[in-house]
């Protein structure tokens, strides 16, 4: 039984190596495809009435039967396997912590770090999308100082560093704008016409 477990352990931790290094080398971004360009800080607003064309979709769900998961639970079992073994323990009890620890620690991951993930990458929009969305300003922005903005994607609020797209415009608290294009991290509006 300390082979399986040593084979496990050992497997799950080549393949925890080896897909970092592959994701550093081509991925850039998480396994999740995630857009980190946006700076934004999300808020949920069920009753919010503005979104991007109808872009309302569904979160959809997420598997536990991930390739992360699966490794997770197989470097835990073997590696409480080998350690329930030096400590004196029998095979079947080193497997049962095993299985169990495994089956704890994996659905940790599932339910605290890839849920999460999903969520975030489902309501991920990019930079283009938001060209010509409405938002308001939350913080005034005078001459060419920066204020803040507040922009609605999929019924979630989203917030952003903002400064008037003719450097001479003031924009005061409560004023619609129009997102006109995005440089780094700040949005660059001008008010909206009525």
């Amino acid at each position: 039984m300390e082979e399986i477990f040593d084979i496990c352990f050992k497997t799950g931790v080549l393949f925890t190596v080896v897909s970092f290094v592959l994701g550093q080398l081509f991925g850039g971004d998480s396994e999740l495809g995630i857009d980190t360009d946006l700076d934004v800080d999300v808020d949920i607003d069920i009753d919010s009435d503005v979104s991007i064309g109808g872009a309302d979709k569904a979160l959809g769900t997420v598997t536990p039967l991930k390739p992360a998961i699966i490794a997770t639970f197989i470097t835990v079992f073997g590696g409480v396997g080998l350690m329930s073994l030096s400590r004196g323990y029998n095979d079947f009890t080193a497997s049962t912590l095993g299985a169990a620890l495994g089956f704890i620690v994996a659905g940790a991951m599932y339910k605290f770090i890839i849920i999460p993930l999903h969520k975030r990458q489902s309501l991920a929009h990019s930079n283009k999308d938001l060209i010509g969305h409405e938002a308001k300003i939350i913080l005034p922005i005078r001459g060419g100082e920066m204020g803040r903005i507040r922009y609605v994607v999929q019924h979630n609020r989203y917030t952003a560093p903002a400064k008037s797209i003719d450097y001479m415009s003031d924009l005061e608290d409560g004023d619609l704008v129009v997102i006109k294009k995005i440089e780094g991290h700040i949005f660059y509006v001008e008010k909206k016409k009525e």
